[in-house]
């Protein structure tokens, strides 16, 4: 018999063994994840498993997310819960505990947004979620996350309960060589950084 398993069928072994169980099971699931370039977003859905933002994502995403939110259970696709309202560009729709929901607004489209377009529908969502730049005018309730803040933040998980919570993979400090540094998204503006002509 292994030494380990050994150990923890041992009656001072067990106790451990047992809080470590009871500790996952009342685990709180993450209502919603982001991935660290926002291009993929998974939203727990009521009877326990998640919907895919981008439900065409490849095993990787499909296998890092349902880890990361402590399922086994097949992805649906976001655009076919009833609760949610799509267009070519956005997905809208309430997130979150019954006595508090939350209004997210994600961006699943590739063309250039427009600020003065975008303002209405990110003042009444709680959090904007986009992987691209969002226009200034593009403020969330509570949180609004593009390329800029992801950058900084990495994948996130929230938690939004009673006192809502967004975690983070970075922290600050968290400097890595494999880092990429910033790019310019389709947003962006191109700056020329010298005049070709002198």
């Amino acid at each position: 018999m292994d030494i380990a398993l050994a150990n923890a069928l041992a009656p001072g072994g067990f106790v451990p063994l047992a809080i470590g169980a009871v500790t996952l099971f009342f685990q709180p699931r993450p209502d919603l994840l982001v991935t660290g370039d926002g291009h993929h977003i998974a939203a727990a859905l009521p009877d326990g498993s998640y919907a895919l933002l981008r439900h065409r994502a490849g095993d990787y995403i499909r296998d890092s997310m349902a880890e990361a939110a402590g399922t086994d259970m097949p992805f649906a696709a976001l655009a076919d819960v009833d609760h949610v309202e799509c267009n070519r560009d956005f997905c809208r729709w309430s997130q979150g505990a019954d006595a508090k929901r939350y209004v997210i607004l994600a961006s699943r489209g590739r063309d250039r947004i427009e600020g003065v377009e975008m303002a209405a529908a990110c003042a009444v969502a709680d959090i904007v979620i986009s992987d691209r730049w969002l226009p200034r005018e593009c403020i969330g309730r509570w949180m609004t996350i593009d390329r800029d803040s992801l950058a900084t933040s990495g994948g996130l998980a929230f938690y939004l309960g009673k006192k809502p919570e967004a975690v983070a993979t970075l922290r600050a400090g968290d400097g890595h060589p494999w880092r990429l540094p910033q790019q310019l998204s389709g947003n962006d503006e191109a700056v020329p950084t010298a005049d070709p002509a002198r």
